[in-house]
């Protein structure tokens, strides 16, 4: 029985991977579409917008089952998404949500060990009365029988495309994965999470993406699954064209185009549908003063990111989540600064861009205040006497790229940084943003700071356009 479709709302010009998000209108017209299909929705995550589905999914009657994506390196974000997913989901008590997935092929990707994943299961059932799971290959259900003791259902996610299997053969693969797991887990109910083909791409072995092969396995399979009592979302409901970084097939796996348009040989599964134009992002995203430009570590609410590293990086340490004595919140920036270099004449300069969307140097548009800012204030404070550091925004101007900031940039110069919290503010009177990359720029350099002192320790805090 099909259960829904796997929902990625990621239309053209947009990447998780690089922080650009969908804003809430844009999820809104997704479920307004979706909810012509009358099926359940499968998301993957809950941070920034994305917090937004339940809400939106819910006002509409839609069901659904709520994720939490889990990274494989910075532990702290992961108690951000969980942390997000209770406030927006079990908080509300929403009876429109039909289960938690607490990661997506987490063991697989070995992107956490097992016990650290097990403990994330474990801490959020503890919350609520929701059935929870975690998402996994056929391999990993079949290796870690600890793991089905921790969920309350197995959500399998199963491609033969990436095993290279013929798609004569591929529905029958996925359907005895299924008996297999039931003989090895009996009574255990067991919901595919994802299967589908691809409808372009590369080729893996006999596995070859093609419309008409996609419409065959979803023809095969939704028969063989009726047939066998298997119920299962199909991946994915859109194309999603920033997976192209990944190679195959893995952009093509939608039963729509990212545009919106049902691909023609499997418009079946949406008899009489009313259909949705999703057009591409390529213009600066409208935001309204003031916002954060860092609020906290891993905070949701933060609108740019440290990715612009430059200069001499190597001798600056970064961390974005220091829990000792913030100014506000939960956490604040903290930066050492060790200059190599002792003899007169030898510079040494380094420093961070806070950009948006990631790594962004002027290709991609970035944020526009149609009613312009006031100005950029943050708080500073220095373990270390007499450090100096300058601090910009509208600093990005690349030659030749499409995206500059668009007004000049402004700084505060050269300033010393006092040893307790202190408020510092550039001002943006008459500034025309109708595009900005950055929110801030911090540059640290040896021949301003002279390296006798050794490390110099910079602390941030408290970031915003006003």
């Amino acid at each position: 029985m099909i259960l829904g479709f796997c929902y990625g709302p990621f239309r053209d010009g947009e990447d998780p991977n690089r922080l650009m998000q969908p804003p809430v209108e844009n999820l809104e017209e997704d479920a307004d579409f979706y909810m012509q299909t009358g099926k359940m929705a499968r998301f993957y995550d809950c941070r920034g917008t994305l917090g937004e589905l339940p809400r939106i999914f819910s006002e509409r009657n839609i069901d659904y089952v709520a994720s939490t994506w889990i990274e494989d390196d910075i532990k702290d974000c992961n108690s951000a998404g969980l942390a997000a997913l209770e406030m927006k989901v079990i908080d509300q008590n929403d009876t429109h949500c039909k289960g938690i997935i607490v990661g997506n092929e987490t063991l697989h990707f070995n992107r956490q060990p097992p016990s650290v994943l097990y403990g994330m299961i474990d801490n959020i059932n503890a919350e609520t009365n929701i059935l929870i799971t975690t998402a996994e290959t056929f391999d990993v259900w079949m290796s870690y029988p600890e793991l089905v003791n921790h969920v309350d259902f197995i959500m399998l996610n199963d491609h033969p495309y990436y095993g290279g299997v013929n798609v004569n053969d591929s529905a029958q693969v996925v359907v005895n994965d299924v008996l297999t797991l039931r003989e090895m887990y009996p009574g255990k109910r067991i919901v595919v999470g994802e299967t589908g083909w691809p409808s372009g791409g590369s080729a893996i072995g006999s596995a070859v993406p093609s419309e008409e092969n996609q419409a065959k396995f979803i023809n095969d399979f939704v028969l063989k699954a009726d047939q066998n009592n298997i119920e299962y979302f199909l991946f994915e409901l859109f194309d999603e064209k920033w997976k192209e970084k990944f190679g195959n097939a893995e952009h093509k796996f939608g039963v729509a185009y990212s545009n919106g348009t049902i691909k023609p040989l499997i418009d079946f599964l949406f008899p009489g549908i009313v259909p949705i134009n999703r057009p591409g992002r390529d213009f600066a995203t409208p935001i309204a003063v003031p916002f954060n430009v860092y609020k906290d570590g891993c905070s949701s609410d933060n609108h740019f990111f440290p990715s612009g590293k430059f200069g001499d990086y190597g001798t600056l340490e970064f961390d974005e989540n220091w829990k000792t004595n913030p100014f506000e919140g939960d956490s604040c920036i903290r930066l050492v600064y060790s200059p190599p270099y002792t003899g007169i004449g030898e510079w040494s300069g380094t420093g961070i861009f806070w950009q948006f969307p990631l790594n962004n140097w002027g290709n991609d548009p970035g944020y526009k205040i149609p009613g312009g800012a006031t100005k950029l204030s943050f708080y500073i404070k220095s373990d270390t006497p007499n450090t100096k550091a300058e601090f910009k925004i509208g600093a990005n101007h690349t030659p030749g790229a499409q995206w500059n900031d668009s007004f000049p940039s402004r700084t505060t110069g050269f300033i010393s940084i006092p040893t307790t919290w202190t408020k510092k503010e550039i001002s943006l009177q008459g500034a025309v943003i109708d595009n900005i990359d950055e929110g801030l720029v911090i540059y640290l350099s040896n021949v301003i700071d002279p390296p006798a002192g050794g490390q110099r320790v910079i602390y941030l805090d408290n970031i915003k356009i006003e």
